[in-house]
């Protein structure tokens, strides 16, 4: 199977193509057709529309993670429902397949209370968002003129 996925392919999170450091390259994280697209859109002043959505992303997402581990924490499923599904939609918008299929896996707990599933899935999660961190990087450099 291609490491890149189009838009209907279901993804895996757990999955990826071996690589140095255990980091998959940002194809396997990232959709290539929609960050082709962030890329391609400037946003007068300021670079690509896919800079700016990371720029946001960077800021906003550590306490979100933060929330969310205090909610898993706390087994606060009704903080951890609106959590996992906010960062479900800041993942989409990023085209960020991979840690997106690892939240939406996660969200899908909340409702079953299985707090030992949730906790496993959780550290799934943060696997996934640290491998996102990584490709937003390399994908950044890449804009650098």
């Amino acid at each position: 199977m291609d490491a890149i996925t189009s838009e209907s392919d279901p993804v895996d999170p757990g999955v990826g193509l071996p690589c140095e450091g255990g980091i998959p390259p940002p194809a396997e994280v990232l959709d290539r057709h929609h960050l082709s697209q962030l890329q391609s859109m400037k946003v007068p002043g300021r670079g690509t529309l896919f800079s700016e959505l990371v720029e946001i992303y960077q800021k906003e997402s550590p306490a979100k993670i933060e929330s969310l581990r205090l909610a898993v924490a706390a087994r606060d499923a009704v903080q951890f429902s609106k959590l996992t599904h906010a960062m479900v939609g800041s993942l989409s918008t990023l085209g960020a397949r991979q840690a997106q299929a690892a939240v939406r896996a996660l969200e899908s707990l909340a409702n079953g209370g299985d707090w030992v599933r949730i906790e496993k899935a959780h550290t799934e999660v943060l696997a996934a968002l640290q491998r996102l961190q990584e490709a937003l990087k390399v994908e950044l450099r890449k804009e650098v003129p």
